[in-house]
C-alpha cells in the first residue's frame, strides 16, 4: 500500500487545529484559575484568636492608663457610660475556667444571671459569633425599667491564656435604652467595638 504525502495544505490545517486547540485549553485553564482566584477573594479570610494574659490589667479612659500592679488582675468592670448625655451600662466578666468547662452551658448561666438581675426579661434572639477569634455566643433581650423599655446584648466566649494550657471565661454585657435617638445605632458601636478588640 502506497501511503499519499500530505499536501501542505493539510499540513497547515492539522498545525491551525492543534494551535486553536492548544489556545483554547490554555483559555479555559486561565479562566478556571481566575474563578478560583475570584472565590478566593471573596472567601471570609480567617480571624486571628487572640489570647488572654493573665497580666498586666489595665484600662484606658480618654488618654489615662490604670493599670493594676503586679499580681491584681481584673475579675469585673462594670461602666457607667454615655453618648449624648444618656446613659449605657457595660459590664465585662472574667472568671478561670476548668478544663471541662464548655461554652454552651456557661453562657446559659450568665443568660439567667441577667434574668435575674432584669425583671421580665425576654429572649429576643441567640446567636452564634466569633469574639477575639473565639467561638462566642450572644443573645440580645429587652425588660421594662418601670415604664421605659431597654435592651441589652450579652456576648460570652471561652477564650485561651497566653502561654498557658488554661481557658477563661469573657463575657460583655450592654443595657440601654434604645428609644434614645443618641443611642440609636449604640448596638452596631457595640459589635463594631468588639469585633476590633486587639491583644495588648
Amino acid at each position: 500500500m502506497t501511503l499519499r504525502k500530505k499536501s501542505i495544505l493539510q499540513l497547515y490545517e492539522e498545525h491551525y487545529r492543534a494551535q486553536k486547540a492548544r489556545a483554547h485549553d490554555q483559555a479555559e485553564a486561565a479562566a478556571k484559575a481566575a474563578t478560583e482566584a475570584a472565590a478566593l477573594a471573596l472567601a471570609p479570610q480567617p480571624v486571628p484568636v487572640i489570647e488572654m494574659t493573665s497580666q498586666p490589667s489595665r484600662i484606658c479612659l480618654g488618654g489615662f492608663s490604670f493599670e493594676l500592679p503586679a499580681g491584681f488582675a481584673f475579675r469585673d468592670v462594670d461602666m457607667g457610660v454615655e453618648c449624648d448625655g444618656q446613659p449605657v451600662t457595660l459590664k465585662i466578666k472574667r472568671r478561670e475556667l476548668s478544663g471541662t468547662d464548655e461554652l454552651a452551658p456557661l453562657f446559659d448561666a450568665e443568660v439567667d444571671a441577667a434574668c435575674q438581675s432584669y425583671a421580665d426579661l425576654r429572649i429576643i434572639r441567640r446567636y452564634d459569633c466569633l469574639f477575639g477569634g473565639s467561638e462566642a455566643k450572644a443573645v440580645d433581650f429587652s425588660f421594662m425599667a418601670g415604664a421605659q423599655n431597654r435592651h441589652g446584648r450579652l456576648v460570652g466566649a471561652v477564650v485561651p491564656l497566653l502561654g498557658a494550657d488554661q481557658r477563661q471565661w469573657l463575657s460583655v454585657l450592654s443595657v440601654m435604652d434604645a428609644s434614645q435617638p443618641g443611642l440609636a445605632t449604640w448596638l452596631i458601636h457595640f459589635d463594631d467595638m468588639l469585633a476590633a478588640v486587639a491583644d495588648a
